[in-house]
């Protein structure tokens, strides 16, 4: 989760068996959910396991898995580009 503004930004997520690459927002003011798609080209996003992060206005995808080292993780930080 990464909070920009008023917004709060959820990526991703599971049932235990199967991975959710979605990314939705809260508008914090009137407390409803958009799903958001980000103008990155498929191949461009990032896929299962990823957690966010907000970096300014920006937010950034690291790596999230329990079998990737932190030093490779950053190495796979990803930039998510939103059309809102």
């Amino acid at each position: 989760m990464a909070v920009i503004g008023e917004h709060l930004y959820v990526y991703g997520g599971t049932t235990g068996h199967v991975y959710n690459t979605e990314l939705h927002r809260l508008d914090l003011n009137a407390n409803v959910w958009h799903k958001v798609k980000p103008s990155n080209a498929f191949n461009e996003l990032p896929n299962e396991r990823y957690v966010i992060t907000a970096s300014r206005s920006l937010l950034r995808a690291v790596h999230g898995s329990y079998s990737c080292a932190l030093s490779d993780a950053w190495r796979r930080v990803k930039s998510l580009n939103l059309l809102v």
